[in-house]
């Protein structure tokens, strides 16, 4: 399926939760290793914000974790991966450089991942959503290893907020 092309605002489509803009995808590209590392976007629906992410950053590989009811549209399919709950994590979730999390809605979930954090390679993580949710996954990050260094806010819609944390003593 063909990616839509982003403008300098923000908008909404089809298949994620997420407001996009090119700044957007500028700046988390940024975030992301490259080959042969990975990162992992956990909860990707269709797979357009990660499909998005991989045409920008030619050489970053990013593997979408879903349900299996989920419809992937956009991520080829050697990168992506179903979990059967959602509860349920992937298990190279450990192997992967960067953790993004995008609208999540259970904060088990972010806790579990967390707990894995500590033997894995995770670095950063990235999380992403409206700013009203952020006060409800906040205490799990506070918990974790891992401490926020920034609240970017470039190419977001007004009521969206991404939060980056690296591992502490990085």
């Amino acid at each position: 399926m063909s990616l839509p092309r982003l403008t300098e605002t923000p908008a909404r489509y089809a298949g994620c939760c997420l407001a996009l803009s090119s700044p957007l995808i500028r700046s988390l590209s940024a975030l992301l290793p490259a080959n042969p590392e990975f990162s992992i976007s956990v909860g990707s629906g269709s797979g357009l914000l990660e499909a998005l992410l991989m045409q920008y950053g030619e050489e970053k590989c990013i593997h979408g974790i879903d349900v299996f009811s989920c419809n992937n549209k956009y991520l080829p399919e050697e990168n992506f991966y179903h979990v059967t709950g959602t509860r349920e994590m992937w298990s190279r979730a450990g192997e992967a450089a960067v953790w993004l999390f995008v609208y999540p809605r259970d904060p088990y979930l972010i806790e579990m991942y967390l707990d894995l954090s500590g033997d894995g390679s995770v670095e950063t993580i990235i999380w992403a959503g409206p700013k009203v949710d952020w006060p409800v996954f906040q205490p799990e990050f506070l918990k974790s290893p891992f401490e926020p260094i920034e609240h970017p806010s470039i190419g977001l819609a007004n009521e969206e907020m991404i939060v980056v944390l690296r591992k502490k003593n990085l």
